[in-house]
């Protein structure tokens, strides 16, 4: 018996023992995990407001960042961009227009506040009711690393009583300025203490239903005093069966059915109704984690936890909404579901800081199930069981909010570089007026530019300081209403509806001419040019422009219009005039007739060149008098522009133009004399006659230039009519142009190679290819008639192509067959060279013939110079630099100059055989040659003389230094086959 009752007893008290464990642990554990929520919400809050706070004032201090750029480029002065970075700041606003920004000097000085009331003033001793010192602190903390946070008691708009609040604040340094914003922290501690009001009310119904257990814990240990000496052997054994069930987590056991003494009845009733409590305890439990995960399913951010092996175990609704994912296809999962591969190789949520106890907090792509990047700022810590506990904020809206505010300012800053493009415009569009118009110079002292600001959405408009100078508003007025009553009532209704349709987008630019009353009691004409600026609804918030007071371009486009058929130097009617009286001279009809005769002075770029213009004039003046007094009233004279005239007789024919010529050079046959300057002036003229010549405007003036052509290649300062053969002349040369295209398919096209020998040895030393044309029909054809033809057409180019492959080519073949030192000389023209790929072309004809750099030379002519010089010499240095020799063909017939030969990249100059012709012996006639020898060996170059025809012409040179001999007394071109044979016997000589 007195084992019985110490079995009961012990069974009775592990009971209440057991009760009183899950209670103590029920209570410890709710309260512990309501408090550590309540905490981590709290401080999750308080970052995300200072995060926010941060992220705002740098936004704004990049504003400033790129106003101060616009001002390094030298855009605005820089009072100009202080003054446009302040209005900036002054409007910007967030969080719904509530909060605002401000700007501080480092010494206190006020530059921008709401209010505008202290700006200009120092705020610096400015002290709260706690004894901080607001202004003090905040510079103090901005000048520190990345900004700081200043806390203080400051009262709300509206309110005396001080308020607890918390800035942010940050230093541009090339102004020295302090940027800031703040808010009062009401807001963040009334939601935080209505979360801990919530959170508190469910602990105390989790913590009662504990300290119920708790109860009965202390129940069954009493109970088990008076249950000593019953019987109860065979209940304890079921008990203890049923208790083992109950530790292995089954809470719902069968009810216990007691036989035998009341006492092991009344132990087994107090069992029984322990493990009803429990089973109460267990649903209580379950709720409190229910309304837990309630809590975490409404959270406004996204909520996941981790276990120990970073897999998914719980997740909330809302990053269902971030991700795709619902929570059924995420648990079990790891960050591969949410993050990207390129995520998940930065390692994000850095679980080697969050096993140390650190809070990691970044922003990072979350990737959606569509296959979308949405940016989320993630927050993560380890919770005391080492399961992650991840919140996730989408943010992309807010990015989006920064691009949209970034290009807004991008806007205002076109705007405003629009606007200073548009003065530059003005400015040159006024030069070239004035240059235009010398002798009718408007005086105009300054832009009569006025600058505007209009903010729609407000409807005040903001003028520059012109606006008062030039009319009649109110002072201080920011009434566009008080604009308007100043246009001119015929245009005020044109105007309001050009300005609607652009702000509508119906149109792409913002122009409008019309009048408006000025302080001078008379309408001015004015020039409307602006810029509107949307918002992200499309609604126009915004627009700024200038106007422009155009009342004397309006008088002058008057003068102009009235000017347009006269030739402004000379009086004479200029080319439009002259067209309208030909055209209407042709029109009388069948029966009229008449002549068109085309002038241009010759070699009137000289008188100019040498003179000036301003002479040059002054000759042009003579000549329309000379002209205009030899016909006197029976011809038509115009001046076209530059030198070029023209003079149409009407009913007169061929003699009678004839009579006419013979008076005209008559006069011009005297000298012209401009401040006491004696010139002479030759004149060419072709002469187109109708009806035989063509009854067409367009068709005499073309025959008319054809005429002329040829009067000019005649010796300049004759007159030739119109024949036909000229224009069979410009025919053949069209259709030998065309046949040019097909020269190289159909094999028309060859090279010769006329060898070049050393002076004093007479070695050979190089080839040049010499390219020519078999026309089927025509027989040869020089290159003097078809090379021109190439470079008027561009064919120059690929037949350059075709002539470098076939010169390298034969090169490649000289060197293989026993002459390593051969090389090639290739005439090069200027197009050639200019064109961008021709270095490219060069290296890719050598990388596919494999000739070694050296065995190649590319002769250019001086005609390089009349181009892109900078560009060509900077080709030559790139050949030269490859290894390719280069030469100066034709030295001394084009435009000859020591700067040229200094700047240009030569080894090599090509004395032009006009000058070896003289050279007959006699030592004055080689001066000319000895003197280039001389020059071109003090410039480190060698001196190749062409044109060699006589032995002694060979000697003098020889004698006067000259490196190297080319022409008909060394050889005369060669064929390939006889180049091979010609070098062989030079070898053998040589030997």
């Amino acid at each position: 018996m007195r084992l019985q009752q110490q079995i009961i007893i012990a069974v009775t008290g592990a009971c209440g023992l057991m009760a009183l464990g899950l209670g103590f642990y029920g209570l410890g554990t709710i309260k512990q995990t309501h408090q550590t929520y309540i905490a981590e919400t709290r401080n999750i809050m308080q970052e995300q407001y200072d995060r926010n706070v941060k992220m705002e004032v740098e936004t704004a201090v990049s504003l400033l960042k790129a106003v101060k750029q616009r001002q390094e480029r030298g855009l605005l002065t820089e009072n100009e961009a202080k003054r446009l970075s302040a209005d900036l700041l002054r409007e910007l606003r967030y969080d719904g227009g509530v909060n605002y920004f401000w700007i501080d000097a480092v010494d206190g000085t006020n530059i921008v506040l709401l209010g505008r009331e202290s700006e200009g003033r120092s705020r610096y001793a400015l002290t709260d009711s706690h004894g901080t010192k607001i202004i003090a602190d905040m510079i103090a903390n901005a000048q520190k690393p990345g900004g700081g946070f200043t806390n203080y008691w400051f009262p709300k708009p509206g309110e005396t009583a001080e308020s607890p609040k918390r800035s942010y604040s940050l230093l541009f340094e090339p102004y020295q300025w302090v940027v800031g914003t703040g808010t009062w922290l009401d807001d963040v501690e009334r939601l935080t203490a209505r979360q801990e009001a919530a959170y508190l009310h469910g602990m105390r119904q989790d913590l009662a239903v504990s300290a119920g257990i708790v109860l009965l814990g202390f129940l069954l240990t009493g109970l088990s005093a008076w249950l000593l000496g019953r019987r109860i052997a065979g209940p304890i054994q079921e008990m203890a069966s049923r208790m083992r069930e109950m530790s292995g987590g089954k809470l719902k056991v069968e009810p216990i059915e007691v036989r035998g003494a009341a006492e092991t009845v009344l132990l087994a009733e107090s069992f029984n109704m322990m493990a009803v409590n429990l089973r109460k305890q267990r649903s209580a439990l379950e709720k409190s984690e229910a309304r837990f995960r309630s809590l975490i399913q409404e959270a406004v951010d996204g909520i996941i936890y981790l276990s120990r092996d970073e897999r998914i175990m719980m997740a909330n609704r809302q990053i269902e909404e971030i991700s795709g994912y619902c929570q059924a296809e995420l648990i079990g999962f790891g960050l591969e579901k949410l993050f990207a591969e390129d995520v998940l190789a930065e390692k994000p949520l850095r679980f080697d800081l969050l096993a140390q106890g650190e809070t990691v907090t970044e922003e990072r792509e979350l990737a959606h199930k569509d296959g979308r990047r949405i940016i989320v700022e993630t927050r993560a810590c380890q919770l005391a069981d080492r399961t992650i506990q991840c919140f996730f904020r989408d943010i992309s809206q807010h990015k989006e909010a920064q691009a949209r505010l970034l290009l807004q300012h991008n806007e205002l800053m076109a705007l405003y570089e629009e606007m200073a493009a548009t003065d530059e415009l003005l400015h040159q569009q006024y030069q070239r007026l004035m240059q235009s118009e010398e002798r009718y110079r408007l005086a105009m002292e300054g832009a009569n530019d006025i600058l505007w600001d209009w903010d729609i959405e407000a409807d005040c408009i903001v003028w520059s300081e012109k606006a008062w100078e030039l009319v009649p508003l109110p002072q201080g007025s920011t009434d566009r209403r008080d604009w308007e009553r100043l246009i001119h009532p015929d245009d005020a209704d044109g105007v309001a509806k050009r300005l609607q349709e652009y702000l509508n987008g119906r149109h792409q630019f913002y122009t409008d001419e019309f009048r408006v009353d000025s302080c001078k009691g008379e309408y001015r004409w004015i020039l409307s040019r602006g810029k509107v600026l949307f918002d992200e609804t499309g609604k126009p918030i915004r627009m700024a422009g200038s106007y422009t007071d155009i009342s004397e371009n309006k008088k002058r486009d008057l003068r102009i219009e009235q000017l347009a058929y006269v030739d402004m130097l000379t009086g004479l009617p200029n080319r439009t005039s002259f067209l309208k009286e030909l055209d209407a001279a042709i029109a009388e009809g069948s029966e009229a007739k008449g002549a068109l005769l085309y002038l241009d002075l010759d070699d009137f770029k000289d008188i100019n060149d040498t003179f000036g213009h301003s002479f040059g004039d002054k000759v042009l003046l003579q000549v329309a008098e000379r002209l205009y007094g030899v016909a006197q009233a029976q011809a038509f004279v115009a001046r076209l522009g530059g030198d070029e005239f023209t003079v149409m007789f009407m009913g007169i024919g061929k003699e009678e133009v004839e009579q006419y010529l013979a008076d005209l050079y008559r006069e011009f046959h005297g000298d012209f004399q401009v401040e006491n300057i004696r010139c002479h002036v030759g004149i060419s003229i072709g002469i187109a006659l109708w009806p035989q010549d063509g009854i067409v405007a367009d068709e005499l003036f073309k025959k008319a230039d054809m005429a002329l052509f040829q009067a000019k290649a005649a010796g300049r300062n004759k007159y030739r009519f119109f024949l036909q053969e000229m224009a069979d002349v410009v025919e053949e040369k069209t259709r030998l142009g065309s046949q040019l295209r097909d020269a190289i398919a159909a094999q028309e096209l060859f090279l010769e190679y006329q060898p070049l020998v050393d002076a004093l040895t007479k070695k050979p030393l190089r080839l040049e290819a010499l390219l020519r044309w078999q026309h089927p029909e025509l027989g040869r054809i020089s290159p003097a008639q078809f090379i021109p033809l190439a470079e008027a057409t561009g064919l120059i180019v690929p037949i350059g192509r075709w002539v470098l492959m076939q010169a390298a080519i034969f090169a490649r073949q000289l060197v293989e067959e026993g002459w390593p030192q051969a090389v090639v000389a290739v005439n090069v023209s200027v197009r050639q060279l200019m064109e961008d790929e021709f270095i490219a072309m060069v290296r890719g004809v050598l990388d596919a013939t494999g000739l070694a750099p050296a065995n190649l030379e590319l002769e250019i002519t001086e005609s390089v110079v009349m181009g892109d010089l900078p560009k060509a010499i900077g080709k030559l240095k790139t050949l030269r630099q490859l290894g390719i020799q280069v030469a100066l063909d034709d030295f001394g017939t084009g435009y000859s100059s020591l700067t040229y030969l200094q700047q240009l990249p030569l080894d090599v100059i090509k004395v032009d055989q006009a000058f070896v012709h003289d050279i007959d012996g006699r030592k004055n006639q080689g001066d000319i040659v000895e003197t280039v020898i001389d020059l071109a060996h003090r410039l480190g170059l060698q001196v190749v003389a062409e044109g060699v025809e006589t032995e002694a012409q060979a000697e003098i040179l020889a004698a006067n230094g000259c490196d190297a001999l080319q022409g008909y007394w060394i050889s005369r071109p060669l064929h390939a086959t006889e180049v091979k044979k010609w070098l062989t016997e030079q070898a053998e000589e040589a030997k």
